[in-house]
C-alpha cells in the first residue's frame, strides 16, 4: 500500500491501517473504516495530485477485500471502477494495481458470468505475469485461474495448457502458496477430464493435497476442498476404488462445512456433496445417499441463479432426481430431470466444454422417458441431442464412451418404437465405439459393455444372427466379471446377460443358457428392492425364462412361477407405460401355455383378455402391437380349440394377418406369425367353415416358399401345416413340395452347437410331420421319393453320430489325427455353462478340417450322406411301414430292385397311437391277476390287427425269407414281427425279422467287420440297489458263455465300462430305465449308478459283435421322439455291437432267463454273431409254442443288425 502527500496522505495511512486490521480480524466495520478515509483522502486529493490515482486505487483494494467478507457485488463494482485508472497509468505500483485489478474482474466474472470481466481479467494479469517482484506468484495464480475458467467457457486447450503452466511457475516460486497448488490442481483435473492422461489426475490430486493443507482460516480452503473430492471421485470413476470416493464424501462435507461463511462458491460446493452422494449410492445402492445427494442438489441449485457457471449444479441435480426415477418409478422426479437439463443446455453457449456433457446427459432422459411413456418425440430428442453431444465432444474427452452409449440407448429405443433397422444398426455401432474408446478398468466400461450386449442381442432378434449372440453374451459376461457383486447395477448387468442367454436358448435350445438365464434373473430380482421401477422387468423376464423352461421340462412348478412373476410384473407396472404392452403379451403366452396342458378355456380367455388390451392400445406399426396381434391370433386360436367357436378361428386369421403384414419379409420371426394364419385356415377348412380361395391359397403358398430367415423350428411347424392345408385342399403335389421342405429343415432344428440331450428335445414333439411327408410321396405313386423322405428325415442324431465313427483308413495319418482328435472332443460329455462357446469352435475347426479332406485326391465323397441306393439290402427286404391321417403306406426295398409301393388303407396314425396307448396302459398294469388278463387280450388283439392292417398286405408282396423292418412314428412301439391273425399262421411262420431305424444305420452294421474273435462279458445284476430283485438272473448269468462276470455289487459303471473294450459278447441281466421326454436318459441300472444311453452311444468298441440286452425296455421308444429311435439298443449299436438283442418292453425275469439260456444254446460257437436272428426267431417260436396265449411274454423280444 502507498502514500500520498499533506492531509491526503494522512487519510491514506490511517485507511490503510484499517485495512490492514480488518486482513486479521475479517471484520467489516474495520474494512468499512478503510473505504470511509479512503474516500475522504480521494475528496482532500485531486486529479491534479501525484498521489490521486494511488488513493482511488487504494479504494479498489479496499473495496477487494471487503467481498472477500461480504460476497457483494456492488464491492467488485468498486474494486474495479478504482482499480482502472491506476491500472492505466504507468508508474512504480502498476503491476500492482493490474494484479488487483485482474483478480477484481476474475473475481467478477466468477459472480455474474460476463466474458468481458474474464477477458479483462487475462489481459490484465498476463501484462504482469512474467514481472519479477512480490505480486508475481499472486498474478500468476490468478491469470492461471482465469485461463482455466475460459478453457471452462470455451473450451479451447491452449488456454487450459496455460493456465496450468503459470499455475506450475507459482508453485514451483512459492511451495507453500496454497491458492497456487489448489488452482494448479484444479486445473490438471479438467485437463485430465478433457484427455483421460492419468498423470493429469495424479498431479491434480497431489497439488490439491498441498493446497487443504493450509489452516482452517484461509479463503481458499473450502475451494481448494471441493476440488480435492471431485479429484478422488474421478479417480474412484477411473479406478473403482472405494476408497478415494470415501475419501471425496469427507473432503466435500468440510468444504461446504468450511465455505458456509463464505458465500461465493457456496452452491458449487454443495453441488460437488451432492454428485459425490450419487456416486456412492450407485456404487452401494444405499437409498440414503440418494436422498442426500438431492437434498444437497436442490439446496445448491436454490442458492444459484442461471447462467452457464450454474449449469453443472442443475445438471447434477437433473442425474439425482432421474437415478430416483429409476429406482421410483415416480414420473414427477424424471419430468423436471428433463427440465432441469434442459434449462442446463440452455445456459450454456455452444463451444463450452460442458455443452457436450449437458446435452449428453439431456439424451439419457429423454431416452428414459421415451422408455416410460412412450411418446416418439421424445425419441427424436434424445437422439438429435446424443447425436450433437458425439459431435460437439472431442475424440480424446473422457466423457466420449458415455456420450455414445446414451446416443446408442437413444437409437435403440427408438429402433423398438418404430422397427427402423438403420436406427438399430447404428446404435450398435455407437455402443460398440463407446466400449473401444474407453480403457479395461474403468468404472464405466462395466456398464457400456452391458449396454453393448442389449445392442447385440435386438440384433439377433431382428437379424437371426448367430453370432450377434455370442457377442452379446462376451460383453454381458465382461461386464458382470468387471463389477463386485454389492454394485447398485449389478442386478442390471445380470438382467441383461440373462437376456442374451435366453435368447440364444430360444435360438439353439441349449437347457445350460436356459438354466443360466433363470439364474441370472433370480439373482437379479433378489437383488432389487420391492420399491425399485425395474423390479417389474425383472420379474416379467424371470416368468419368460420359466415359462421356456416349462414349455421344454413341462414342470408345473416352473409354469406356476412363471404366471406368478407374470401377474406380478403386469400389477406393478403404471396402466399408462409402454412396457406394460410387452408384459401382458408374455402374461398372455404363459396362459397359453397352461391351456395347452390343461384344455381349460378360462385360460384361453385370459390370453385373448391380455393381448387384446395390447392391440387396442399399442399404436399401429409399434412393433409391440405385431407382437400384440400374433399372440391375440394364437390366442383366439386356442380359443377354437376350447369351445369349435368359428368366430374365434376367423378372428385368429384376421389378426394374424395383420400381424404378417406388419412384420418385415425378414423378420427372424415371421413364420410364427404366418403359421397361425395357416393352422387358422386349415383348422376352420376342418371345422366345415370353408376353405380359402385359391388366390388366397397361392398367395399363402408364395408368402411360406418367402420364408428364409425364421427359425428353423418355425419354419418346419409352417411348412408343415401349409402342407397339410394343401393335402386337405387336394392341392397334393404342392402339399409334398412343401413338407418335402419342412423335413429338409428338421436336421437344422437340432444345433449340433448345443448337447445330445439339447439336440433330442428340439428334434421331439414333432409326431406325424415325416409321416405325412412320406403319405404326401406315396399318394403320388412315389416309392423312391417316400423311403428318400424317411432316411433323411428320420434318425437325425443317429446319422451324426454315425458321420462320427466314419473310418479314416484313406486320409493321410496327420489329418486324421487333427481329425479324430477335434472328433473325440466333440464326442465327450458336455460340462459347463459355457458348452455351445465351445462346441461351435470345434464345430468350425470339424467343419474346416472336412473341407481340407475333401480336397484331397479321391476323398470328394467324405462324410457325405449315401444315397439310399446304395443301402440297400444285399438279401432279403427292407420294410419301410407308416402310418398316415386317412391310411398308411410300405415301401418295399427289394435286394437290387426298385422299391415297391403298398397302400395300407386300414393303417391310420389315430389308430396306431390308441393301440400303442393300449398296449403301454396294459404292460404298466400291476393287477397280478386282471393285469395279467388285460396283457393277454390287448397284446393278442394287437397282433391281429397289425396282422390285418399292415403286416399281412405286406407279406403278401414279400418272397424273400427275411426282412428288416423299419418303421415310422408310433409303429416303432408296436412288435411287428410277431404279428399274426387270431386263427392261423403270422409273420413269424413266414418271415425271419429284424429291425433297423434307418436304411444307413442297416449298412453301418453291415459294413463293420465280424468279431474274430469270441470274448464275454456278462453282466447280471440279482440285486439292485432300490429296485426289485431279480433271482432269475443267477441263472442266466451261467448260460451265457465263459468270460468275464460282474455280479451285484461288482458291477460298477466303472467296472462294466473298463470291460466293454475287451468283450465282443456282452449280455446285461438288469433293470433298465426309460425317460420318454428324454429317451437319452434311458440307462441301465448298476450297482452303484446308471449307464446311461449318452454315455453308450459315445463308446467306440472296435471288436463288439453281439450286445444281448435281457433288460427292461431296452428297444422301447417314445411317442414324442419316436423318429429318432433313441434306445438302448440303438445306443449299443452305435457304441460298435453288429448285433442287439432287445426288448420292446418289461419281460417276465423268469421268461428273460430262459429266452437268454435258449439263445446261447442255439448260437454257433463262433465268434460272429450273424445267425442272432435266426436263432432269436427259433427262441421267440419255441416261447410262442410253450405259451401262446401269453403273447405278451414272447413278442417283445426284437432283433437288430445284418
Amino acid at each position: 500500500m502507498v502514500t500520498g502527500s499533506g492531509y491526503a496522505r494522512s487519510l491514506s495511512d490511517n485507511a490503510i491501517a484499517w485495512w490492514t486490521q480488518a486482513q486479521q480480524t475479517g471484520r467489516l466495520a474495520d474494512v468499512d473504516q478503510a473505504i470511509g478515509l479512503g474516500r475522504q483522502a480521494i475528496a482532500a486529493s485531486g486529479p491534479g495530485e501525484p498521489d490521486y490515482v494511488t488513493f482511488v486505487a487504494n479504494v479498489g483494494t479496499y473495496h477487494l477485500t471487503r467481498f472477500g467478507l461480504s460476497g457483494e457485488g456492488t464491492d467488485l463494482d468498486q474494486a474495479i471502477a478504482h482499480l482502472g485508472p491506476g491500472a492505466g497509468v504507468p508508474g512504480p505500483n502498476q503491476v500492482l494495481f493490474r494484479t488487483n485489478l485482474g483478480a477484481a474482474s476474475l473475481l467478477r466474472f466468477q459472480l455474474t458470468g460476463q466474458v468481458a470481466d474474464l477477458d479483462q481479467a487475462v489481459a490484465q494479469l498476463a501484462s504482469v505475469a512474467d514481472v519479477p517482484g512480490p505480486n508475481q506468484v499472486t498474478a500468476r495464480t490468478n491469470l492461471g485461474a482465469a485461463l482455466h475458467h475460459r478453457f471452462e467457457l470455451h473450451g479451447r486447450m491452449p488456454d487450459l495448457d496455460a493456465a496450468i503452466a503459470q499455475l506450475g511457475l507459482a508453485m514451483a516460486a512459492a511451495p507453500e502458496y496454497g491458492p497456487a497448488a489448489g488452482n494448479h490442481g484444479t486445473a490438471c483435473w479438467s485437463r485430465f477430464e478433457r484427455t483421460g492422461d492419468p498423470a493429469d489426475l495424479e498431479g491434480a490430486i497431489g497439488s490439491l493435497r498441498k493446497a487443504v493443507t493450509v489452516g482452517p482460516g484461509d479463503p481458499h480452503l473450502a475451494t481448494f476442498l471441493s476440488h480435492l473430492g471431485l479429484a478422488l471421485q474421478a479417480r474412484f470413476e477411473r479406478t473403482g476404488v472405494l476408497a478415494d470416493l470415501e475419501e471425496a464424501i469427507t473432503h466435500h462435507d468440510r468444504a461446504v462445512v468450511a465455505g458456509e461463511t463464505q458465500p461465493h462458491g457456496f452452491p458449487a460446493r454443495l453441488s460437488n456433496l451432492a454428485w459425490a452422494y450419487l456416486a456412492r449410492f450407485e456404487r452401494l445402492g444405499r437409498p440414503a445417499d440418494l436422498d442426500r445427494a438431492i437434498d444437497a442438489g436442490r439446496r445448491a441449485v436454490a442458492a444459484v441463479g442461471d447462467g452457464p457457471l450454474t449449469a453443472p449444479m442443475i445438471n447434477n441435480l437433473a442425474i439425482s432426481l432421474q437415478t430416483r426415477f429409476e429406482r421410483t418409478g415416480e414420473l414427477a422426479d424424471l419430468d423436471l430431470a428433463v427440465e432441469l437439463k434442459e434449462r442446463a443446455v440452455a445456459a450454456t453457449p455452444d463451444g463450452s466444454p460442458g455443452k457436450p456433457v449437458w446435452l449428453m446427459n439431456l439424451a439419457s432422459a429423454y431416452t428414459m422417458r421415451l422408455e416410460r411413456t412412450g411418446h416418439p418425440e421424445d425419441g427424436d430428442r434424445a437422439v438429435e441431442a446424443g447425436r450433437r453431444a458425439v459431435s460437439a465432444m472431442p475424440a480424446n474427452h473422457q466423457r466420449r464412451g458415455m456420450a455414445l452409449s446414451n446416443l446408442g440407448a437413444a437409437l435403440q429405443e427408438r429402433y423398438d418404437r418404430t422397427g427402423d433397422l438403420a436406427d438399430l444398426e447404428e446404435a450398435v455401432a455407437a455402443k460398440e465405439q463407446a466400449v473401444s474408446v474407453t480403457p479395461e478398468g474403468h468404472p464405466d466400461r462395466p456398464l457400456f459393455l452391458s449396454n453393448l450386449t442389449l445392442a447385440y442381442q435386438e440384433r439377433h432378434v431382428r437379424t437371426g444372427s448367430a453370432a450377434d449372440l455370442d457377442r452379446a453374451i462376451d460383453a454381458g459376461r465382461a461386464a458382470l466379471e468387471a463389477v463386485p457383486g454389492d454394485h447398485a447395477d449389478y442386478a442390471l448387468y445380470l438382467n441383461n446377460v440373462a437376456s442374451a442367454y435366453q435368447s440364444r436358448h430360444t435360438r439353439f435350445g441349449s437347457q445350460a443358457d436356459l438354466d443360466l438365464a433363470i439364474e441370472y434373473r433370480e439373482r437379479a430380482l433378489a437383488a432389487t428392492p420391492d420399491d425399485h421401477y425395474r423390479r417389474a422387468l425383472y420379474l416379467s423376464n424371470l416368468g419368460s425364462a420359466r415359462l421356456s423352461r416349462a414349455s421344454r421340462t413341462k414342470s408345473p412348478s416352473d409354469l406356476d412361477a412363471a404366471i406368478d412373476a407374470g401377474r406380478k410384473a403386469v400389477a406393478a407396472t403404471p396402466a399408462d407405460a409402454p412396457d406394460r404392452w410387452q408384459r401382458l403379451i408374455n402374461l398372455a403366452a404363459m396362459y397359453l401355455e397352461r391351456f395347452d396342458r390343461t384344455g381349460d378355456g378360462a385360460d384361453a380367455d385370459l390370453a385373448v383378455h391380455n393381448a387384446r388390451q395390447v392391440v387396442d392400445s399399442a399404436p399401429a406399426g409399434h412393433p409391440v402391437h405385431t407382437s400384440g396381434l400374433f399372440r391375440l391370433g394364437a390366442a383366439h386360436l386356442a380359443r377354437f380349440r376350447a369351445t369349435g367357436a368359428l368366430p374365434d378361428v376367423e378372428l385368429a386369421i384376421e389378426t394374424a394377418l395383420r400381424a404378417v403384414a406388419e412384420t418385415p419379409e425378414d423378420y427372424p420371426f415371421r413364420a410364427s406369425r404366418l403359421y397361425i394364419v395357416v393352422a387358422g385356415y386349415l383348422r376352420r377348412f376342418e371345422a366345415g367353415g370353408g376353405a380359402p380361395d385359391r388366390a388366397r391359397v397361392d398367395e399363402l403358398v408364395a408368402q411360406v416358399d418367402g420364408v428364409r430367415e425364421s427359425l428353423p423350428g418355425d419354419r418346419v411347424m409352417l411348412g408343415w401345416a401349409a402342407g397339410r392345408l394343401l393335402e386337405a385342399l387336394g392341392d397334393h403335389e404342392t402339399a409334398r413340395r412343401l413338407l418335402d421342405t419342412a423335413v429338409r429343415l428338421l436336421p437344422a432344428v437340432a444345433s449340433r452347437v448345443t448337447p445330445f440331450a439339447d439336440q433330442e428335445d428340439r428334434l421331439g414333439g414333432r409326431i406325424g410331420l415325416v409321416g405325412e411327408a412320406i403319405a404326401a410321396h406315396c399318394a403320388l405313386g412315389d416309392a423312391a421319393g417316400a423311403l428318400e423322405v424317411a432316411e433323411h428325415s428320420r434318425g437325425i442324431l443317429l446319422a451324426a453320430q454315425l458321420d462320427s465313427r466314419t473310418e479314416l483308413d484313406a486320409v493321410p495319418p496327420a489329418l486324421a489325427d487333427r481329425f479324430r482328435h477335434v472328433r473325440d472332443r466333440l464326442n465327450a460329455a458336455d460340462l459347463g455353462t459355457d458348452v455351445v462357446d465351445r462346441r461351435r469352435r470345434l464345430w468350425a475347426e470339424y467343419d474346416a478340417l472336412v473341407g481340407e479332406i475333401r480336397r484331397l485326391p479321391g476323398l470328394a465323397g467324405f462324410l457325405v450322406p449315401p444315397r439310399w441306393q446304395d443301402l440297400r439290402p444285399a438279401d432279403g427286404v427292407v420294410v419301410l411301414l407308416n402310418a398316415g391321417r386317412r391310411g398308411g403306406n410300405a415301401v418295399v426295398v427289394p435286394a437290387g430292385a426298385e422299391p415297391v409301393p403298398v397302400a395300407l388303407p386300414e393303417l391310420t396314425a389315430a389308430e396306431v397311437e390308441a393301440r400303442a396307448d393300449e398296449l403301454a396302459g396294459a404292460i404298466a398294469d400291476p393287477g397280478a391277476f386282471a393285469g395279467e388278463l388285460r396283457r393277454q387280450r390287448v397284446v393278442a388283439e394287437l397282433l391281429a390287427w397289425l396282422w390285418e392292417a399292415a403286416v399281412g398286405p405286406v407279406l403278401e408282396v414279400v418272397a424273400a425269407p427275411r426282412v428288416w423292418w423299419l418303421p415310422t412314428g408310433g409303429l416303432g412301439m408296436l412288435p411287428l414281427h410277431a404279428a399274426a391273425p387270431a386263427d392261423g399262421p403270422g409273420a413269424l411262420d413266414r418271415v425271419i425279422s429284424s429291425y433297423t431305424p434307418t436304411l444307413r444305420a442297416l449298412g453301418h452294421a453291415r459294413g463293420r467287420a465280424a468279431a474274430a474273435a469270441r470274448h464275454h462279458l456278462t453282466v447280471a445284476m440279482g440285486h439292485t440297489p432300490g429296485l426289485p430283485d431279480l433271482p432269475a438272473t443267477v441263472a442266466e448269468a451261467r448260460s451265457g458263455h465263459a468270460g468275464t462276470l460282474l455280479t451285484d455289487e461288482q458291477a460298477t459303471v466303472d467296472r462294466v465300462l473298463a470291460a466293454l473294450p475287451q468283450a465282443s459278447w456282452a449280455h446285461f441281466a438288469c433293470h433298465a430305465g426309460t425317460n420318454p421326454r428324454t429317451p437319452s436318459e434311458g440307462a441301465l441300472h448298476l450297482h452303484d449308478g446308471t449307464l446311461p444311453i449318452a454315455r453308450i452311444s459315445r463308446l467306440a468298441l472296435p471288436t463288439a459283435e453281439l450286445a444281448y440286452l435281457s433288460a427292461c425296455s431296452t428297444g422301447q421308444i417314445g411317442w414324442r421322439h419316436a423318429e429318432e429311435s433313441i434306445h438302448l439298443a440303438s445306443a449299443f449299436q452305435l457304441a460298435g455291437f453288429r448285433h442287439v438283442i432287445a426288448s420292446l418292453w418289461p419281460l417276465e425275469d423268469r421268461t428273460a432267463a430262459v429266452a437268454a439260456e435258449r439263445f446261447y444254446a442255439l448260437m454257433p460257437a463262433t465268434p460272429s454273431a450273424g445267425q442272432a436272428a435266426v436263432v432269436l426267431h427259433q427262441v421267440v417260436r419255441e416261447l410262442r409254442e410253450a405259451q401262446p396265449d401269453r403273447p405278451h411274454v414272447w413278442a417283445p423280444l426284437i432283433h437288430g443288425g445284418p
